[in-house]
């Protein structure tokens, strides 16, 4: 949130910098040569207050697996 109380362009919360903003996961995401593109949005979370949810397409040719989902959620969680 900048100093009005909402994100910033970046979708990074100014007063704690170390938080990472939409724009970072969105970028880190189609990084992935297999990434097509992605999108990502705060929400509302109830213990923490907020969070993050991401959305990925996939670039036409390739196929889903739990192995990608472990590389992409690792690359956001470095």
């Amino acid at each position: 949130m900048g100093t009005t109380g909402s994100p910033d362009a970046s979708g990074r919360d100014q007063r704690f910098r170390a938080q990472v903003g939409t724009a970072e996961i969105e970028s880190a995401f189609v990084a992935n040569p297999r990434m097509a593109e992605a999108a990502a949005v705060r929400i509302s979370h109830s213990m923490k207050g907020q969070g993050i949810y991401a959305f990925a397409t996939l670039k036409l040719d390739e196929q889903e697996n739990i192995d990608m989902r472990r590389k992409l959620a690792a690359t956001v969680h470095a």
